[in-house]
Order: C-alpha cells, then sequence, then structure tokens
C-alpha cells in the first residue's frame, strides 16, 4: 500500500539548461537554487512511469 503522498520533480534537460544559464551568468556566482516543478505527481501515479 502506498501512501497518498506526492512529490516535485523536475526533468534532467532542465535542471543542465538552469545549470548552464546559471554558470553565464555572473549574479549567479557562488548562489544556490532549488528547481522544482510547479505540479506534484503522486507517488501511485510516478510508480507507473
Amino acid at each position: 500500500m502506498l501512501p497518498k503522498a506526492s512529490i516535485n520533480m523536475s526533468y534532467l534537460r532542465d535542471l543542465a539548461k538552469i545549470n548552464v544559464q546559471a554558470l553565464e551568468n555572473e549574479k549567479a556566482n557562488g548562489k544556490r537554487f532549488i528547481v522544482s516543478t510547479e505540479k506534484h505527481i503522486l507517488f501511485k501515479k510516478w510508480l507507473r512511469f
């Protein structure tokens, strides 16, 4: 039985794109960023992938 919980996930390509943008932007130097999706996905649905 799975809990009725959810998780936010990001696609690897989106993370790579954001990482490159941060590397190219001097204002991002030494800073940390949290990347997440706008919508969550239920564990039950996630296991179907």
